[in-house]
């Protein structure tokens, strides 16, 4: 027993390396949140996320994680000029909140120079995309062809 607690306090400590939150909830329903076990799915997804976008160490992300319990929707927002990242969810999901939590890591592991490029590049690469309206693609008889009938179509 006493090996397991060291252990989990290896982790958790081993874990946060990468990024860590101050967990503020608001959870005015008093829905069912699990504090700590939220905590310890955000750390670990958190060193998942490090290890295999091979975030250096040393590298290290403290914001503040708010948790909005009873939203009718689950989702995640992250405003990166308040520095502020929340967590909406209907209710205790350990699932949904992994996958919130993994997803706030992606965004925060990648510098903000990096993002400038990446979007750089979608806009470059969509702009090369070539739309064509309907009207242009018309038949002089009125019809429009079908899809197999417009190349790189099937």
């Amino acid at each position: 027993m006493r090996f397991l607690v060291i252990g989990a306090f290896a982790l958790i400590v081993g874990s946060s390396w990468f990024c860590s939150a101050q967990i503020t909830v608001k959870n005015p329903n008093h829905l069912y949140f699990p504090e700590d076990r939220a905590q310890v799915i955000f750390s670990t997804a958190c060193r998942v996320v490090a290890k295999q976008l091979r975030v250096r160490k040393g590298s290290k992300v403290d914001f503040p994680l708010v948790v909005v319990m009873g939203e009718q929707y689950d989702r995640y927002t992250a405003d990166l000029t308040t520095h502020v990242f929340t967590i909406y969810l209907n209710h205790w999901d350990a699932a949904q909140f992994a996958a919130s939590s993994m997803g706030l890591a992606i965004q925060l592991s990648i510098p903000q120079e990096q993002k400038v490029k990446i979007v750089a590049e979608v806009l470059r690469r969509s702009g090369q995309v070539l739309t064509v309206s309907v009207d242009t693609l018309r038949h002089k008889d009125g019809s429009i062809p079908t899809a197999a009938a417009i190349p790189g179509q099937r």
